[in-house]
């Protein structure tokens, strides 16, 4: 896509922590994954197996104007295009997710997300994470 500055491999998936009023889809790009220590092997040591752990600062968080490439699991390409935000679809769900497109249903959108289907975003908007290598 040589429209777009940035481009992003990794997982759709809904975001959410205390104090959100919201589900965010966001994808998150495969460069945030770090592999550390688990706190859940029960000694409060770091000596346990190894999780893999995610930086949102690597994460895109889904405004529009993304061209999204969404991934079967046999990685065919399951759909492609352009987003928008679909206004009247956030009202109609009581603004229960930060973003929903026109281009594509909220069932099938939804289902993307929890599956947690591959995906590629290309955007003219760095992640938080490129923004500040590029401060550096």
């Amino acid at each position: 896509m040589e429209n777009y500055l940035y481009h992003y491999i990794g997982n759709l998936e809904f975001y959410h922590e205390t104090g959100m009023e919201c589900l965010a889809p966001i994808l998150h790009d495969n460069r945030g994954i770090t592999k550390a220590p688990s706190f859940n092997n029960g000694t409060k040591k770091w000596d346990g197996p190894e999780m893999e752990y995610k930086s949102l600062s690597w994460s895109v968080w889904f405004n529009g104007g993304e061209y999204l490439k969404v991934y079967n699991e046999d990685n065919s390409v399951l759909w492609e295009g352009p987003l928008t935000k679909d206004r009247f679809k956030m009202i109609e769900k009581k603004y229960n997710y930060a973003f929903l497109p026109k281009e594509i249903s909220f069932e099938v959108w939804y289902s993307w997300f929890c599956k947690e289907l591959k995906a590629e975003v290309f955007t003219n908007k760095p992640v938080t994470a490129e923004k500040n290598k590029e401060k550096e």
